[in-house]
Order: C-alpha cells, then sequence, then structure tokens
C-alpha cells in the first residue's frame, strides 16, 4: 500500500505511475521515470499474486481447525501454482528495475523514458498472468 501511495502521489493516480497516462497523450512531462513504472507493473500484477496466495492459506487454515471444511486440492494447487509463477516473476522484474536504476549512475547519462517502453510494461501486466497457463499443460492431474 505504500508503494501504490508513493507512486500515485508525484503522477497524480496509479495510472499516471504506470506510465498509461503517457501512453494515452504521448506528453513527455506525464512521463514517469522506468524505475516508477517498472515498481507500478510489478505492485499491479503481483497484488493479483497476492490475493491469490492468501485465499488458498486461508482456506488451507480453515481446512486445518475445521477438517470438515473441505478444500478442493485442484483448486489449490493451481492457487498455489499462480501465486508462485506472479510472485517469481516480480522479484525477476525488480531485478531489472534494479539495472534502471544502475546504468545511468554508471554511465552518467540520464534515462529517458520512450512511449514503446511504458507500453512494453504495461503488456507485462497481461502477458505475466497468461503465461501462467502454462504450468497447467505441464501437470497431467488437469481433467481434459
Amino acid at each position: 500500500m505504500e508503494i501504490a501511495y508513493k507512486i500515485s502521489k508525484p503522477f497524480k493516480g496509479l495510472f499516471g505511475g504506470l506510465g498509461w497516462k503517457f501512453i494515452i497523450s504521448g506528453d513527455r512531462k506525464t512521463a514517469p521515470p522506468p524505475t516508477s513504472i517498472a515498481a507500478s507493473i510489478v505492485l499491479l500484477f503481483n497484488s493479483v499474486g497476492i490475493v491469490f496466495g492468501v485465499i488458498i492459506l486461508v482456506a488451507s487454515i480453515g481446512n486445518f481447525l475445521i477438517p470438515s471444511f473441505a478444500v478442493d486440492a485442484l483448486l489449490a494447487k493451481n492457487a498455489i501454482y499462480f501465486f508462485e509463477h506472479v510472485f517469481i516473476n516480480a522479484k525477476i522484474y525488480m531485478a531489472i528495475k534494479a539495472l534502471y536504476e544502475l546504468v545511468p549512475e554508471y554511465t552518467g547519462k540520464p534515462w529517458k523514458t520512450p512511449r514503446l517502453f511504458a507500453i512494453a510494461w504495461a503488456a507485462v501486466v497481461i502477458l505475466v498472468q497468461a503465461a501462467y497457463s502454462l504450468h497447467l499443460v505441464q501437470d497431467m492431474t488437469m481433467p481434459a
């Protein structure tokens, strides 16, 4: 929540921090720095994964405390896979975000935010969650 607040404040909302206002308008004045775009995107898609993780955690605790409360094993497995997939991708993208900070410092040149950069990061929101379906193909217990 704090990250969302810190990004939303200077860019007048999370859409500004995501770079979506910049994508739509093309106005360089509304372009957030690359690190803000990456952090906003990671915040957005990681929040969805965390919700899945919390749901399965609460359901598992409920099953532990009240054994008659049944949790569908296949649903639980898929929720855990989704949580792990999104969570690990968030860690990878945060490492990439560190490069956005280090490269300009190393080269001594500012890192500009091109419009295509913001569009590519916006696509990450959908692609990370869509790529999860590959985990379902790897699993032989999934019904056809």
